[in-house]
């Protein structure tokens, strides 16, 4: 089951920086089902990225 939802906010350090992105996408994969895959979206660099995250990589933000 999933930890987090779709638009909620998590945090992650990337290259020693803490990046604080959105949740776009949640894939859960059959026989996977106790590792979905989270899709985030983040801006940097004058543009948005998307990256996949596994749960254990990511932390809720606060406000």
């Amino acid at each position: 089951m999933a930890k987090f939802k779709v638009n909620d906010f998590v945090k992650h350090r990337i290259f020693g920086q803490t990046v604080v992105m959105q949740i776009v996408n949640i894939s859960v994969y059959m026989g996977l089902e106790e590792a979905p895959i989270y899709t985030c979206r983040y801006f940097g660099n004058g543009r948005f990225y998307s990256e996949d995250f596994y749960e254990h990589e990511l932390k809720l933000a606060e406000n």
